[in-house]
């Protein structure tokens, strides 16, 4: 092959190397090494909606004669510092009352997995407790009535996330039972998050990237190599080599 080829760089079947078709060209970097046959598209930052299928085509005196294979990017997304939060429908009720205990989570993926923390709440939580999930969060939910027994008790959700090593805990703010009249009604319990694992995330969430290597016939050549930080800020190389 004689003479200098283009490149064209598709995600899906959209070409991301042209502005009409609305990629952000602030974000997708192109690198071309034409001595080497090496070409380069660098992400960043990346962002949920870059997940998807990746190719690399060389363009020679108009033709397509070349097809690199695909190269699978997934956004995986961590819930953000500030969850699970853990909410009792007020601070304090009267004995007899149905107290309400709500965990909530930012949905991500994967979907982080909420449960009650404390084994001895377990037990009186578990039976009634219900899940919920809308476009944005999913969350548990459960309603027992308020007895003497749960005056000063603070509820406590534990959150699993699969990319992280240990659990979340939170708590709900100190609930009080009365036994007679409400007089005043106090702002809904702040949470209070401790967190068992060092994470360094921003407050949107952080979110990482994997991928796979794969080779194609023909001589073509896809591979992907990614840099990742934790404040969504994520780096994608896929280096095709056309021989």
């Amino acid at each position: 092959m004689e003479g200098k080829y283009n490149i064209i760089w598709t995600k899906d079947s959209y070409i991301i190397t042209n502005l009409s078709n609305g990629f952000d060209l602030d974000r997708f970097g192109f690198h071309n090494i034409y001595a080497k046959r090496k070409h380069f598209l660098r992400i960043d930052p990346v962002k949920r909606e870059d997940g998807g299928r990746y190719r690399c085509h060389l363009r020679y005196n108009g033709e397509i004669l070349l097809t690199s294979s695909i190269g699978m990017l997934t956004i995986r997304e961590i819930p953000s510092i500030t969850y699970p939060l853990v909410e009792i429908g007020r601070s304090t009720y009267k004995i007899g009352e149905e107290v309400t205990v709500k965990s909530v989570c930012e949905k991500t993926n994967p979907t982080a997995k909420l449960e009650w923390g404390l084994s001895e709440q377990k037990r009186f939580l578990e039976p009634t407790t219900k899940s919920g999930e809308n476009h944005t969060h999913i969350w548990i939910e459960a309603r027992v009535p308020a007895t003497p027994d749960l005056d000063g008790v603070c509820f406590e959700c534990k959150m699993k996330v699969e990319d992280e090593v240990a659990p979340r805990y939170s708590q709900s703010g100190r609930l009080s039972i009365i036994d007679g009249q409400i007089t005043t009604n106090k702002p809904l319990q702040q949470t209070r998050t401790k967190n068992l694992t060092d994470l360094s995330s921003d407050m949107l969430g952080g979110i990482k990237a994997e991928s796979y290597e794969t080779t194609a016939n023909g001589g073509t050549q896809l591979g992907i190599e990614m840099a990742v930080t934790q404040i969504v800020v994520v780096s994608l190389i896929l280096n095709a080599m056309a021989t």
